[in-house]
């Protein structure tokens, strides 16, 4: 499978990482949303970067994903996470396409998005 950011921090350099988080903030800001996730994955026999843009749901959203990831299907939240709040012409077409190849990469963005619902599930817990 695909690996994503963070098992990538040993290979990436810091550069590349800030360039990285630099165009979250500038796709948040173009996009109106508090904040975007980035999901790094690369190609193993070439190292290509296979990079997705996810959105932060608004709290809505935000709500039912939790509500389906902690008592239906996790799997099925964090694909629609992906399906909904993927910024797709800012992402690779192998994280969103339909052809078998693109297969790892769009599992990997899932996985990215369950830790994103993770996450914001971790900060409702702390209030």
């Amino acid at each position: 499978m695909a690996k994503e950011v963070s098992v990538l921090l040993d290979i990436i350099s810091d550069e590349e990482r800030k360039s990285y988080e630099d165009k979250c903030i500038e796709l948040a800001t173009a996009h109106n949303v508090g904040k975007v996730h980035v999901c790094v994955q690369f190609k193993p026999e070439t190292n290509e970067r296979i990079v997705s843009y996810i959105k932060e749901p608004n709290y809505v959203s935000k709500l039912a994903l939790m509500g389906k990831a902690s008592e239906l299907d996790m799997y099925a939240a964090g694909e629609e996470l992906r399906l909904i709040y993927q910024i797709k012409e800012e992402s690779h077409p192998l994280t969103y396409g339909e052809t078998y190849d693109c297969e790892p990469y769009k599992l990997g963005v899932v996985q990215h998005c369950l830790g994103v619902i993770t996450i914001v599930t971790n900060r409702f817990k702390k209030n």
